[in-house]
C-alpha cells in the first residue's frame, strides 16, 4: 500500500494503510516468541510510518509510534534474544527489521532507537 501511494495520489491507498496499520499495531503482540515476526512487523510498521509521516496526523503518529515501540523496541529480546548471537539469516533479519523501527521514529524515542542501533553495530 505504500509504494502506491507514491506511485497513484489516489487517497484510496493511504486509506487503506491506515486501515492495515491500524489491525497490526492493535495486535496484542507481533509474535515476541519467534522473534522474527516481530522483528519483521517492525520493518513494515517503520517503513509504513516514515513513508506516510508527513500525511499522517498527530493522533496517527502516537499510536502508531507506541505500537512500535511497545511491540519491539523495548522489549528485552530485541537485543539480548537468542536470535542476536546466531550466525545464520536471522540475525540480519531480525536487526534489519528493528533497525528501519528505529531509524523511522529517530528522535521520537532516541533511547530505544540507539539501544537497536548499538546492539546491532556491536552484534553484526
Amino acid at each position: 500500500m505504500g509504494t502506491l501511494h507514491f506511485l497513484d495520489p489516489d487517497l484510496k491507498w493511504k486509506t487503506r494503510l491506515l486501515v492495515e496499520l491500524e489491525a497490526v499495531c492493535s495486535f496484542k503482540d507481533w509474535n515476541p516468541n519467534h522473534f522474527l515476526d516481530t522483528a519483521e512487523m517492525s520493518a513494515a510498521v517503520g517503513i509504513a510510518y516514515d513513508w506516510l509521516y508527513n500525511d499522517l496526523s498527530v493522533e496517527d503518529r502516537t499510536w502508531i509510534r507506541e505500537a512500535l515501540i511497545d511491540k519491539a523496541l523495548k522489549d528485552p529480546r530485541s537485543i539480548k534474544g537468542a536470535w542476536v548471537k546466531i550466525r545464520h539469516n536471522w540475525n540480519q533479519v531480525c536487526y534489519a527489521g528493528l533497525v528501519a523501527a528505529a531509524l523511522a521514529l529517530g528522535e521520537e524515542a532516541q533511547e530505544y532507537a540507539e539501544r537497536i542501533l548499538k546492539s546491532a553495530k556491536i552484534n553484526h
